[in-house]
């Protein structure tokens, strides 16, 4: 479906007419349309307990700053 710009603009005109209650019951509305509400993926956490058998290391202080992310300026602007 196509809409006309001008068409939208006379839209954008109507709603700055409304009162703010129902300007944001219509923002809920579009931002349905938008993003679904159901999530598509079955969210994964971590259950509690699940690594308390681990014998491995615990991490230190110099692992996180081994890991830690430094951008370059060539970074930084997306080269």
């Amino acid at each position: 479906m196509m809409i006309q710009y001008h068409d939208v603009e006379g839209l954008l005109e109507r709603i700055k007419l409304l009162p703010p209650e129902y300007r944001v019951q219509l923002m809920h509305g579009i931002l349905e349309t938008l993003v679904s509400a159901q999530p598509t993926e079955e969210a994964r956490l971590v259950q509690f307990g699940t690594f308390k058998d681990y014998d491995g290391p615990m991490s230190t202080y110099e692992d996180y700053t081994i890991a830690e992310w430094w951008p370059s300026e060539r970074d930084l602007n997306g080269e």
